[in-house]
């Protein structure tokens, strides 16, 4: 006998300006088990977890719970319909304790001014000990370790009850342990007559928990299997589909001299034992999912994060960054995943923004910022960077994110740094600003400099044409390629060794 379908999604599109972000999804699922929903970066996942979160609207499509068509106008409804979820990332409120994270925007009232904190208490203890999860539900979020907070997700998803769960890379940021506990309690979820929907880069996890697996690829359903008939090639081949490749940039034979070094770096539980080393004129690729460790990797170089283990060298001597303003005098900058918050400061003048790692750089004998010749330097590389901007003295939050990134790079090339970090350097931007920026790292390493371009978009890493790539999965280096294509990376980034 079949199992009962309890959530039945019909035809669901959704296009963004310019990107068809969903094209007549559909799939089932059915009472108590759990489905995987995989794809590369961009298949349209978050897409759909949003519709069913009622974030986003689809522009055209129908969901069907328990046989009867609902509509997820705005986030309050998934939760009257039975719908959870968890997030990919933990919107908590880091000062309010257990309790108030769980319920928020939920207290019960014991009467018009007052939240029944009793009954709240009450609710979560019982989940607690449901799930065997130890917490101190007085204690804010932002004293939980990672773990901890995930387990205030899942009590939040559970205050109401769900049949439906939808958990979004749960063990992005968690330590091998956390992640045998968290499957427990998935297999605990299940047992209940939960029906899940696991998303996952993890092929382990997938071929772990799961009992179904769905392939999205760009924004289209195209494979839909039971776990036990499938495999981590035949899933694999499914997500990259047939390709068109983009024209490549010719590689830069990099110099012998070695400029950077790293020697079993360690950080738990993000980084562990990674090696690798960077010469003049390379671009070397690091390509990995969240919580693989890449960006982690970045910050330990940079001086973001002191609390290491491993050994580093550059420029041939010892290297232990205590501040990133030691990275930067050495003579390393980074170009950071997240540049308005930090890489920018966005309220202050594009000017002011490109002085900040320069002020030494152009400081004049008697002490004072040579502004004439700083802005004479800065009108030049901006010219070379084809920024588009009105006045130099305008705020940066003014300008596109294209524009945006390509004045974080050129303050750096006004400093003229050895080696370049560049983390997912094309988030938010243009096509065309996009091929402009890889032309500058080539250009980059073409003139000596160290390059290494941190990067989730396979796409992007094999338009660079990097001289290596350097693959890493849940905190090790997978695999460090001079010879690839896409079937390689993924396979290294999902399990296979090579």
């Amino acid at each position: 006998m079949a199992a009962e379908i309890v959530l039945s999604i019909r035809d669901i599109s959704k296009t963004f300006p310019g990107i068809k972000a969903l094209d007549k999804v559909s799939f089932e699922l059915h009472k108590g088990k759990i489905l995987g929903l995989v794809g590369e970066n961009g298949a349209g996942k978050s897409t759909l977890i949003k519709i069913l979160a009622g974030i986003y609207h689809p522009d055209g499509g129908r969901i069907f719970i328990d046989g009867e068509e609902v509509k997820m106008n705005n986030p309050w409804d998934p939760p009257e319909y039975g719908l959870g979820f968890i997030h990919q990332h933990l919107n908590m409120v880091p000062f309010f304790n257990v309790i108030d994270n769980a319920y928020l925007g939920k207290w019960p009232s014991k009467s018009a001014k007052r939240a029944d904190t009793e009954k709240m208490k009450k609710r979560i203890e019982e989940i607690c000990e449901k799930f065997n999860f130890d917490l101190p539900l007085n204690a804010s979020v932002k004293e939980l370790s990672t773990a901890q907070q995930w387990m205030v997700q899942i009590i939040r998803a559970f205050i109401t009850r769900p049949k439906i769960l939808v958990m979004d890379e749960p063990t992005a940021a968690l330590s091998d342990k956390e992640v045998h506990s968290l499957f427990e309690v998935v297999k605990k979820i299940k047992e209940d007559g939960v029906t899940i929907i696991y998303v996952s880069h993890r092929m382990n996890e997938i071929f772990n928990l799961c009992d179904e697996v769905v392939v999205l690829r760009n924004g289209v359903r195209v494979y839909k299997s039971e776990i036990n008939e499938t495999c981590v090639e035949e899933l694999v081949e499914k997500m990259i589909g047939e390709r068109k490749e983009k024209e490549k940039f010719n590689r830069i034979k990099p110099g012998e001299k070695i400029i950077f070094e790293a020697k079993n770096l360690g950080s738990e539980p993000s980084v562990k034992n990674v090696s690798f080393n960077v010469n003049g004129g390379e671009i070397l690729a690091v390509y990995g999912l969240q919580g693989s460790g890449r960006t982690e990797i970045a910050e330990i170089i940079f001086g973001l994060n002191k609390k290491y283990s491993g050994e580093m060298k550059f420029m041939g001597k010892e290297y232990k960054p205590k501040s990133s303003n030691d990275a930067i005098d050495m003579g390393i900058s980074l170009v950071p995943e997240d540049r308005t918050r930090e890489g920018l400061v966005a309220i202050h003048s594009i000017l002011d923004n490109l002085s900040l790692p320069n002020l030494e750089k152009f400081r004049g004998s008697m002490g004072y910022f040579k502004k004439r010749k700083f802005k004479e330097t800065s009108n030049n590389v901006l010219d070379r960077l084809k920024v588009k901007y009105r006045n130099i003295n305008d705020n940066v939050n003014t300008l596109s994110g294209g524009n945006q990134q390509k004045i974080v790079l050129s303050k750096w090339l006004i400093k003229k740094p050895d080696f370049f970090i560049f983390d997912e350097p094309t988030v938010g931007v243009d096509v065309g600003a996009r091929r402009q920026l890889y032309e500058i790292i080539h250009e980059i390493a073409k003139n000596g400099k160290s390059v290494m371009v941190i990067s989730s978009d396979l796409d992007e890493i094999m338009e660079i044409n990097a001289n290596r790539v350097m693959v890493m999965r849940e905190g090790i280096v997978s695999g460090i390629l001079n010879e690839y294509d896409h079937k390689d990376i993924l396979n290294l980034c999902y399990g296979r060794e090579k």
